[in-house]
């Protein structure tokens, strides 16, 4: 009767199960195992994640392929070099190494065979700098959505003299790399840049974006940038925005620009809204139908809106959503650093401008 394979998983509810009090004959009957290969487990496994186990578990066999391999293997010049030529990591290598001398082969000749260097089979890895692996461990924790790059500015910013490459490095071993965007689609050649205003609060762009609390109820949230500082100057929650509402919620500003750059929606092609902005002073420009991509910084924002904080949290009603919303925008424009800036915040780079 073949043996049955018992899986990582399995070992690691079975060792949990007895850590709960069950007695280990039961835990035998009901899984078909004998006692002496539960202790087995427990002395081996006993303590480890599941992610520990099956890295050991995955060790173990790479070492017995490599025991079996070694030991089929001839002296033979072309048996050999076959064995050289197969894709192995350094680590894999070295190990194979280490079972080639022991059944006899020299050194020199055991590297020769699996075209390991000298120099990498001495070499000694650097001690991991931990308190610089500690700061970008926080600086990940704190900015969930933020790459490798960011991270790099922030440390750089903080006063630490520290290479890019490192810090990919680092980032990397400790498997903090986020889900990247699919490749874009080249952009046509007849296609043009949106062109920059020259003074902040000169040109703006407004855009709605969806989203439902936990209650059921959906939310529409009002967006605007500043095209140049690309500061985010309108983030507001409703349940409904009519032309009227939006109005309302506009003479509410501070400031307001010269010229907003809107898609056709309803509530920005009224004629109540459209009459506001005249009164103001203020052009309006529509992007073309079905062409967001004329309309590129605010859709920009939304997308970061939506990755960096919609995704990120469930709202329980519109009270919890306008509080995300406030923090959000301040952290974007007081902290969040923008490579279109030259890694700036929007505030710094306003304040640089003039």
């Amino acid at each position: 009767m073949a043996r049955k394979k018992i899986e990582e998983s399995e070992i690691f509810r079975i060792l949990k199960e007895a850590e709960t009090g069950i007695p280990i004959k039961e835990l035998s009957r009901k899984y078909g195992i004998t006692e002496q290969t539960f202790y087995r487990w427990r002395n081996k496994y006993g303590g480890m994640e599941l992610s520990e186990i099956k890295k050991m578990k995955a060790l173990e066999q790479e070492n017995s392929n490599l025991k079996r391999l070694v030991a089929d293997m001839a002296l033979e010049s072309k048996q050999l070099r076959m064995f050289g030529k197969k894709v192995l990591s350094r680590s894999t290598k070295e190990r194979a190494v280490d079972l080639l001398v022991e059944e006899g082969l020299s050194l020199n000749r055991s590297l020769d065979v699996v075209l390991l260097p000298k120099s990498s089979y001495y070499y000694q890895p650097k001690a991991i700098d931990e308190e610089t692996m500690n700061e970008i461990r926080r600086l990940a924790f704190r900015w969930k959505r933020e790459g490798y790059r960011r991270i790099y500015r922030r440390l750089r910013r903080s006063g630490r003299t520290i290479n890019h490459k490192k810090v990919y490095r680092l980032y990397c071993l400790e498997g903090l790399k986020i889900r990247t965007k699919p490749k874009r689609k080249k952009r046509n050649a007849s296609s043009q840049q949106l062109p920059l205003p020259k003074n902040s609060n000169e040109v703006w762009s407004m855009d709605f974006v969806f989203e439902r609390t936990i209650d059921g109820r959906k939310q529409r949230i009002l967006t605007g940038i500043d095209h140049l500082t690309r500061e985010n100057t309108i983030l507001q929650a409703e349940f409904t925005f009519s032309s009227e509402k939006l109005i309302r919620y506009l003479n509410t500003l501070e400031r307001l620009p010269r010229a907003f750059v809107l898609d056709n929606g309803t509530e920005f092609t009224s004629k109540d809204f459209q009459k506001w902005a005249e009164d103001k002073g203020i052009e309006i420009h529509f992007i073309e139908k079905g062409k967001p991509t004329q309309n590129a910084f605010i859709e920009s924002f939304n997308g970061k809106l939506r990755d960096e904080c919609l995704n990120l949290h469930y709202f329980k009603n519109q009270r919890e959503l306008t509080d995300a919303l406030r923090i959000f925008q301040k952290e974007y424009n007081d902290e969040r650093l923008h490579s279109s800036l030259n890694y700036l915040t929007p505030s710094e780079f306003k304040r640089s401008y003039g």
